[in-house]
């Protein structure tokens, strides 16, 4: 079981994966979920209810195409949006543990759920478990037999007999030995309170012909003979461990083993007899008891010590070299994954009071911020109308803030006569800037609010309903693991959103005529991470403040691109979903065609920096830059002096500091200003 201790010594969540095999367990597996969470948190001194709970959805992919699974994945999500497990109830003066949901596709179950375990960085699955294999070279089950094997944390099989776990009063722990008989005593440790249960420990062994003899099998108990002491528990007593086992199985509700070494010879024991765990499960089936089967991935006489922070491993099984980085090539497998499992319509999230719920739950604050350029029509009626829908019928927000980026601040001053909160930004930190780019108010935005969620609306689709609202708040509230979410129109999907492989004449072209596809196209090629976005520069965004502050924002029209591609760095695609909203695409027209060469010098700027590669030498990406300039009728740039000949548009290239960092940069600024010139 690893630490609860963070690298950076800040505690984190104990992590429970739950793949959704069979529903209705699922209240019976997250209060075991909430019991195991309680004892960590116990055993290490901390509070307990510090823990996430992961019901698991696996969508199977059958074919080449991850694609092929966005129907199923979109269905287990439904499944999993309209019937939600029950909440375990916690004891008094404790936190519930944290429920979340996610989906994720693998050409075979278990490998979905190896692989969601590694990526959550989960330190337990609890798999629902049958208690029998029709299939003779497995003991619990295909899916079981391969989680077992394959997992890099504990997994506890679960066997639920008539009556759920509320019918348990009776429990026996069957300590044989075996690598795996401390985990199963913390399990039952665990449940006795939880389950207002006794606990009966038996340690039974085979015939010794020198009983007093000390046996390498017996080993196991003997270490934790001492930690037995202190456990309120009914010892019994048994020389033939199976026959022992299974009388006294018959008279219990529940059973806790540990695994054994039967995986790899999975019917049959060295003596050549049934295997111990196939007979016990078959007796538990015909008695339609329950049973708990426990493996730990870590070493028995490794449990009592801390573990350092397991990292998970990167998502790409491929190393980008320093020069190339990843290719595309190699890059559309894993976004048309993450198309499929990170990508949400708004229809998803249309149970408010469920949202408000999971919101209330998790303690979180939200703050919607409304980021104004320009008079837009009607925006008074628009604001009463959020605030009715997100605050007053279901409290979805706390707080909704306009940020008037105007040049006269007009629209603050009138909005602040009706009773609205608003804030001109050149009102808010002018010793950083008064610029009035999109990024800047988008970074300003978070200093005048107190959300740890923050949610931005994209005031140029003319109207602003709360669905919106919703469906980008919605899978960060749902789902465990995601940091940000973009918005998109749902109609611009093409095929699997990977469509893009255009020429530069073709970009360049698009670019031209103003047609914002172009953008997902031109980011694709530099970029390939962000191919599978429908709007990559959407101003429809969603972000935890944890995750904001510490990430620089470009402050010109393309500061969307630049957070995307920070938090991919930081955290990984996985940490980014995006959302289909029901408001039509962004034409961006003649705006599109006045900024290009901004997005091509924020292009330019993060080759020069040497993140964010495609497959080509950066050399050659710089010289693409250059050509696409030259095509879009900005004359002939060098390719040797593409770096810095793309700086020429300071404000739309212009990073501001991370939030976190800005106390330390305003006094650094203001150390240099009071030296004065020279």
């Amino acid at each position: 079981m690893s630490s609860l201790i963070r690298a950076d010594g800040l505690i984190r969540p104990y992590r429970v994966l739950i793949p959704l095999l069979n529903q209705r367990l699922a209240a019976d597996l997250l209060t075991i979920a909430q019991a195991m969470a309680r004892q960590r948190a116990e055993s290490s001194g901390r509070r307990a209810g510090t823990a996430e709970a992961i019901i698991l959805g696996v969508a199977e992919v059958h074919d080449s195409s991850f694609s092929s699974a966005r129907p199923l994945a979109r269905a287990y999500r439904t499944l999993l949006n309209y019937k939600p497990p029950a909440q375990p109830h916690p004891h008094e003066g404790e936190a519930a543990i944290s429920v979340y949901t996610r989906v994720t596709t693998a050409h075979s179950v278990a490998q979905g759920i190896i692989e969601a375990a590694r990526e959550a960085n989960a330190d337990l699955i609890i798999l629902s478990w049958k208690g029998y294999s029709h299939e003779p070279d497995h003991i619990y089950g295909r899916i079981c037999d391969e989680v077992m094997r394959g997992a890099t944390c504990d997994v506890l099989l679960a066997r639920i007999g008539a009556g759920g776990l509320a019918a348990v009063r009776e429990m026996l722990l069957a300590v044989r030995g075996g690598p795996y008989a401390e985990m199963a005593l913390l399990i039952g440790q665990a449940l006795m309170p939880e389950l207002d249960a006794t606990l009966a420990v038996m340690h039974a062994g085979a015939r010794l012909a020198q009983p007093d003899a000390p046996a390498p099998w017996d080993e196991p108990f003997r270490d934790i003979e001492e930690e037995l002491q202190g456990v309120a528990h009914r010892s019994l007593s048994g020389i033939d461990g199976l026959e022992a086992i299974t009388e006294q199985l018959a008279n219990h509700d529940l059973t806790i083993i540990g695994a054994s070494g039967e995986l790899h010879s999975p019917h049959m024991s060295n003596e050549g007899r049934p295997g111990t765990t196939l007979v016990l499960s078959r007796l538990a089936c015909t008695l339609d008891k329950s049973m708990l089967v426990a493996k730990t991935h870590q070493p028995l006489e490794l449990m009592r010590y801390q573990r350092p922070e397991r990292q998970p491993l990167g998502e790409f099984d491929v190393e980008p070299s320093a020069e190339t980085g990843l290719s595309a090539s190699v890059m559309r497998p894993l976004i048309e994954r993450w198309g499929v499992e990170n990508s949400y319509e708004v229809g998803e999230f249309a149970d408010y009071a469920r949202l408000a719920e999971l919101k209330q739950r998790q303690g979180c604050r939200v703050s919607l911020c409304l980021l104004v350029e320009e008079p837009t029509h009607n925006l008074p009626a628009m604001l009463h109308g959020l605030q009715v829908a997100v605050q007053e019928q279901a409290p979805l927000v706390d707080e909704i803030v306009t940020l008037d980026g105007s040049a006269d601040g007009a629209i603050a001053a009138t909005l602040r006569q009706q009773g609205f909160t608003a804030y001109r930004q050149g009102d808010l930190l002018p010793e950083i800037s008064t610029y009035s780019g999109h990024g800047c108010l988008l970074w300003k935005s978070a200093t005048c609010t107190n959300g740890d969620l923050l949610v931005w609306l994209d005031l140029r689709a003319g109207r602003v309903i709360s669905g919106s609202v919703a469906g980008l708040l919605g899978p960060l509230l749902v789902e465990s693991g995601l940091e940000m979410v973009s918005g998109g129109a749902a109609h611009k999907r093409d095929g699997a959103g990977l469509a893009l492989d255009w020429s530069l004449e073709a970009i360049a072209e698009g670019l031209r005529a103003g047609r914002s596809e172009a953008v997902g196209a031109l980011c694709y090629h530099f970029f390939p991470p962000l191919g599978g976005l429908t709007e990559p520069n959407s101003y429809d965004l969603a972000i935890y403040r944890r995750t904001l502050e510490r990430l620089p924002v470009v402050a010109g029209s393309w500061s969307t691109i630049g957070l995307l591609l920070a938090v991919i760095d930081q955290g990984g695609l996985n940490r980014l979903g995006q959302v289909e909203l029901s408001r039509p695409p962004m034409e961006e027209g003649a705006r599109l065609r006045h900024k290009a060469d901004g997005l091509l010098s924020l292009i330019g700027r993060y080759l020069r920096d040497g993140a964010y590669r495609s497959g080509r030498p950066r050399s050659a990406a710089l010289a693409e830059v250059a050509q696409l300039h030259q095509l879009l009728g900005g004359g002939r740039l060098n390719p040797r002096r593409t770096a810095h000949e793309v700086e020429w548009r300071e404000l739309e290239t212009w990073e501001l500091p991370p939030l976190a960092s800005l106390p330390q940069y305003l006094e650094r600024t203001s150390s240099l200003r009071g030296r004065g010139p020279g």
